[in-house]
C-alpha cells in the first residue's frame, strides 16, 4: 500500500481520477478477449479485487484530507461534498448547501471571485486558482480555490484554508525585512566556512557583492585563516551552547572596529549543521563609555575632593540616600557603602538627629523651596558636628524629584571660636590675677627681707646669746619662706615655658618621706602632731625623686599653715598600678566653692597666711607630667585631706634597702677629719659653707680653676665643692681636667642656675651630683652623707 502524505494536492486529485476510471471500468463488465485463457481471466480477477481494494481506501484517504472538495455544476449548483463533513467552513451543513447555488452559500465578494474561478476553468477546461477572504468566529481566514473540470461537465471545488501559510509568509517577509535592516551584522556559514545567508550591514561592512555564495568566512574577517576557522568551530560543538566573544580590528577607513559577537550551531531541516553568527558593533558605544567614565571620574575627583558634605535623597522611596560624598564620609566617620539605599534612621546613631533630618526634608517637600540652616549631630565616633546646611529639589518629569542637599562643616571653626573666647577669658582673669599676683609677691618678699634684715643687724648688735639664738631662729625662718617664694616663681616661670624638666629614675619611696618628715618636724607647731604612717617596708619605683619630693614637701608646708592644733598624717598607699600619696590635716578645711579652684595659678584662699599661690597649680603640673592625678576632700572646720596618684613602676630584681639612720654624728671620728676643697671665688658664699662644715671637716679653698686643679694636685682633697661661676678658668672646665687625672675623687656642683640643663652639663663634665644655690644645709648634709 502506498503512502499518501507527500502527494501534493494536484498528484492526490490525479490519483482521485485514475482511481474512479479503474472502479468504472471494472463495474462495466467489459468483455475479455476470448483467446486469453484461464489464467489471464485468474489474474483479471485478481485485478479486479485490488481496484476494488483501492476504491475503498480511496474514500478513506478523502476522508483524511484537510481541505473542502465540492462538485459543482457549470452554473455553480452545489451537487455534492467528496470530502469529509468536518472540511465544511461555509453554511450549515453539506446536506443544506446541496441543490443551492454559491451565491446562496458565500458572501458577496467571495462569491465573484469564486464565479469568475469557476467560469475561468469551464471556459479553459484547465485547473484554475483563485484566493478570497471569509470571516469565520469573527476572524478573517484566507482560503486557496482550485477548480478542476470533471469528464460529467462538472466541476471539482477544492478549497484549502491558507491562513496560517500566510502568516507565516508575512511573518518570514517581516524578519527578513528585520534581518537586512538591523544594525547588527547575521550571517550563516556551514561548518566549513561556506558563506550561505549574509544581511545587508554585514555584507555592507565586508563590502560583500549581492551573491556572496562564493566566499568563504575564514577569507572576510581580518587576520583569520582557515584553521583558526577549523578551531573555533571545534570550541563551538564542544560547548553546545551560544559563545559570545570581543574582537577588535582596523575597517578600510583605518578605524578601530570594537565587535560584540555570540556565534552558534543549530541543524536544518536536512540536518546540516550551520553555524549562525550576530556582531554587534561596540566601537561608538565603548568610546561613549569611556567618555562617561572620563567624566565619572573628573565628577567624582571633584566631589569628593570639595571640603562640603554633599548628599542626594530620593522623595519618591522614603528619603533613602542615593549620594554621600568623601568629606560626608570623613566628618560623620560613616561610609557610603553603608549609606547608599538606606534612610537616615537606618545610619546615624542617634533617633533625634534622624528624625530632624527628616523633618526638614518634608518641610522642603512641602514648601517646594530651598531652606537654609545651622545644625548638629552625632557622628558614628561619638563627636558631636556642627554644620551650615542648604538642600534644595531637583524636579524630574516622570519620578518624584530628588533632594540636594550642601553642607558646610564648622565644627572646628565654632570650636576654635569658643576656644579664643574661654582664651580672652582667661587672659583677662589671668591678667587680673598677675596684677594680684605681683602686689602679692612684693608684700610676700619684703615681708621676710625685712625680718632677715633688721633681725640680722640685731644680731650683730645684742650681746645675750639667748636673744641671739632667737634672731637667728627668726632669720633662718624667713629665709626659707623667701627661699621656697623665689622656687615658687621660677617653677612657674619654667611650666609657662615649657622647660620644667623631669629626670625619672629609681626612687625609694619609704626613704624620700622619712627625709621629708626630719625637715618638716622640726617647722611643725608644738600643738600639732606630725605622724609618718610608715605602713610598708621600702618601695622602689622610677620616677622623679626630687618633683616628688616638692609636691608633697608643698602639701606638708600647707597643711602647717592651716593646722593650729591637732595632727597631720603623711604616707603612701599601694593601689594596684599606681601609687597613691596622701596628706591630712585637722585645719580650717576648704570650702566647696573654693575646692574647684584651689589647683590654678594665683589662687591664694587666706590672703593673711605668707605664699605665693602657686605651690598647687605646680603641684598639679608635675603630677600630670609624671602620669598622675592630684585632688583633695575636705570639710570646712575639720581639715582636708590632699591625695596624688602617681603611676608604680616596679624594679624587679632589685634589692630594697632600708634607709639607714645615721647622721652626721655617726660618721665623724675623732681626729681622722676629712678634707674638702671649696672652689668659691665670692667670700660670703664661702663663709656660709665655712660655718656649716668647718666643725666636722677640714677645709681648703681655691677662687679660680686654675687654683683648684693646683691645690687638688697637691692637697689630694676627700671631696671637691666645685663652684661652676669662676674667673680665669670655671668650675666645668676645671673638672674636667681632673678627672684626667682622677675619677674617684667626688665632685660636687655648686651653682645658682637652677635649670635641669645646667645640671646635665655639670654631669657630663663629670661631676658626681649637683647642688643649687641658696644652699640648703639638709641638702648639704645629705649630699655629703652619701660621698664621704
Amino acid at each position: 500500500m502506498h503512502s499518501y502524505e507527500h502527494y501534493s494536492r494536484q498528484e492526490l486529485l490525479e490519483k482521485i481520477e485514475e482511481l474512479e476510471t479503474t472502479i468504472k471500468q471494472l463495474s462495466s463488465g467489459s468483455p475479455l478477449q476470448k483467446e486469453e485463457d484461464f489464467s489471464l481471466t485468474l489474474h483479471v480477477a485478481q485485478e479486479k479485487n485490488i481496484h476494488l481494494y483501492k476504491k475503498e481506501n480511496s474514500y478513506k484517504l478523502l476522508d483524511a484530507l484537510p481541505d473542502m472538495l465540492s462538485v459543482l455544476d457549470r452554473e455553480g449548483n452545489y451537487i455534492d461534498l467528496v470530502s469529509a463533513e468536518k472540511t465544511v467552513h461555509v453554511g450549515e451543513s453539506s446536506a443544506h448547501m446541496i441543490g443551492k447555488n454559491i451565491r446562496e452559500i458565500l458572501p458577496p465578494d467571495a462569491y465573484s471571485i469564486i464565479k469568475a474561478n469557476l467560469e475561468q476553468a469551464i471556459a479553459t477546461q484547465a485547473p484554475s486558482v483563485s484566493h478570497h477572504t471569509l470571516n469565520i468566529n469573527n476572524e478573517n481566514h484566507f482560503f486557496e480555490n482550485r477548480m478542476l473540470p470533471l469528464e460529467d461537465r462538472n466541476v471539482l471545488c477544492i478549497c484549502r484554508d491558507i491562513t496560517e501559510a500566510i502568516k507565516t509568509q508575512d511573518e518570514l517577509q517581516m524578519l527578513k525585512s528585520v534581518i537586512n535592516n538591523s544594525v547588527e551584522e547575521i550571517y550563516a556559514s556551514t561548518t566549513e566556512g561556506e558563506l550561505i545567508f549574509a544581511n545587508s550591514q554585514f555584507r555592507k561592512h565586508y563590502s560583500l557583492k549581492e551573491e556572496f555564495y562564493s566566499y568563504k568566512i575564514y577569507e572576510i574577517y581580518p587576520g583569520s585563516n582557515k584553521a583558526q576557522w577549523e578551531r573555533f568551530v571545534s570550541q563551538l560543538k564542544r560547548l553546545q551552547r551560544p559563545f559570545t566573544y570581543h574582537s577588535t580590528h582596523l575597517n578600510k577607513e583605518n578605524k578601530i572596529v570594537s565587535l560584540e559577537i555570540t556565534s552558534y550551531i543549530i541543524k536544518n531541516l536536512a540536518g546540516k549543521e550551520i553555524v549562525w553568527t550576530f556582531a554587534h558593533d561596540t566601537s561608538e558605544t565603548k568610546q561613549q563609555q569611556k567618555r562617561i567614565r572620563e567624566l565619572n571620574y573628573i565628577m567624582d575627583t571633584i566631589l569628593n575632593n570639595i571640603p562640603v558634605y554633599l548628599f542626594v535623597k530620593d522623595t519618591g522611596n522614603e528619603f533613602r540616600y542615593l549620594y554621600w560624598n568623601k568629606a560626608f564620609e570623613e566628618h560623620s566617620h560613616i561610609p557610603a557603602s553603608k549609606v547608599l539605599g538606606k534612610t537616615d534612621e537606618e545610619i546615624f546613631p542617634c533617633k533625634e538627629d534622624a528624625l530632624k533630618f527628616k523633618k526638614d526634608d518634608l518641610r522642603l517637600l512641602k514648601e517646594g523651596q530651598k531652606i537654609e540652616f545651622q545644625e548638629e549631630y552625632l557622628s558614628a565616633s561619638g563627636e558631636k558636628r556642627i554644620v551650615n546646611t542648604i538642600k534644595t529639589l531637583v524636579p524630574s518629569e516622570d519620578k518624584p524629584p530628588l533632594i540636594i542637599g550642601i553642607s558646610w562643616d564648622i565644627t572646628d571653626l565654632k570650636n576654635t571660636e569658643k576656644e579664643l573666647i574661654e582664651a580672652r577669658i582667661k587672659a583677662e582673669e589671668s591678667d587680673k590675677l598677675k596684677s594680684a599676683f605681683l602686689a602679692n609677691m612684693s608684700h610676700e618678699i619684703r615681708t621676710p627681707l625685712n625680718a632677715i634684715v633688721g633681725f640680722s643687724k640685731l644680731i650683730a648688735e645684742s650681746d645675750d646669746p639667748a636673744d641671739k639664738q632667737q634672731y637667728y631662729d627668726i632669720i633662718d625662718k624667713n629665709t626659707d619662706l623667701l627661699l621656697q617664694l623665689i622656687n615658687d616663681i621660677l617653677d612657674l616661670s619654667k611650666i609657662e615655658a615649657g622647660t620644667l624638666e623631669f629626670v625619672q629614675k629609681p626612687v625609694n619611696l619609704r626613704e624620700l618621706c622619712l627625709n621629708l618628715y626630719d625637715i618638716h618636724h622640726p617647722r611643725t607647731s608644738p600643738d600639732v602632731q606630725l605622724i609618718y604612717e610608715d605602713n610598708f617596708s621600702d618601695i622602689l619605683t622610677i620616677s622623679d625623686n626630687n618633683r616628688l619630693s616638692q609636691v608633697l614637701s608643698n602639701l606638708l608646708t600647707n597643711a602647717q599653715k592651716f593646722t593650729r592644733k591637732g595632727e597631720i598624717r603623711f604616707g603612701f598607699e599601694v593601689k594596684e598600678k599606681n601609687i597613691e600619696f596622701y596628706v591630712k590635716d585637722t585645719g580650717i578645711g576648704i570650702s566647696q566653692e573654693n575646692i574647684k579652684n584651689i589647683f590654678n595659678r594665683f589662687i591664694k584662699l587666706n590672703t593673711f597666711v605668707q605664699g605665693s599661690g602657686l605651690g598647687l597649680a605646680i603641684c598639679n603640673t608635675i603630677i600630670e607630667n609624671l602620669g598622675g592625678r592630684i585632688w583633695v576632700e575636705s570639710t570646712e572646720g575639720k581639715g582636708s585631706v590632699f591625695r596624688f596618684l602617681i603611676p608604680y613602676h616596679s624594679i624587679p630584681g632589685k634589692e630594697e634597702k632600708t634607709k639607714e639612720n645615721t647622721d652626721f654624728r655617726q660618721k665623724e671620728t675623732a681626729g681622722n677629719q676629712k678634707t674638702i676643697l671649696i672652689a668659691e671665688d665670692v667670700d660670703s658664699n664661702y663663709l656660709l659653707l665655712q660655718a656649716l662644715l668647718q666643725k666636722k671637716f677640714r677645709l681648703i679653698r681655691a677662687i679660680n680653676g686654675l687654683e683648684v686643679i693646683d691645690m687638688f694636685q697637691r692637697q689630694s682633697p676627700d671631696l671637691i665643692l666645685m663652684d661652676i661661676k669662676m674667673p680665669e678658668m670655671d668650675g666645668l672646665e676645671a673638672t674636667r681636667r681632673i678627672r684626667q687625672q682622677s675619677t674617684i675623687v667626688p665632685i660636687i656642683a655648686l651653682t645658682a642656675f637652677a635649670f635641669e640643663s645646667d645640671k646635665n652639663e655639670a654631669i657630663k663634665a663629670g661631676c658626681d651630683d649637683f647642688l643649687t644655690k641658696p644652699l640648703s644645709s639638709e641638702n648639704l648634709k645629705q649630699v655629703l652623707e652619701k660621698y664621704i
